[in-house]
């Protein structure tokens, strides 16, 4: 026969230590170091977010689709289409 062991109690002491372990790790004010690293983390993501933002809007990046600069004019080859072409029906499956 097995012993018979009182989990109550280890997990009463669990929740103990946890509780003192998080209060303490939220509850401790971080030192001026971890501060200002903090600070100095934040600011360079501001000035990455403004200069990606500032080039974005200054010369925002041109697709393949772009009319102007392919030289294709579509409305050019939608007037030169021939227009008397058959119209062929499609049967549902």
């Amino acid at each position: 026969m097995h012993p018979v062991i009182d989990h109550h109690r280890y997990r009463e002491q669990a929740l103990n230590l946890r509780t003192r372990y998080l209060f303490g790790t939220f509850a401790a004010r971080p030192s001026g170091k971890t501060r200002r690293s903090a600070r100095i983390a934040g600011a360079a993501f501001v000035v990455a977010v403004a200069a990606f933002w500032a080039v974005m809007l200054v010369s925002p990046p041109v697709t393949e689709a772009d009319e102007a600069s392919s030289g294709i004019d579509p409305l050019g080859i939608m007037m030169k289409a021939p227009r008397n072409l058959p119209i062929q029906q499609f049967e549902a499956i």
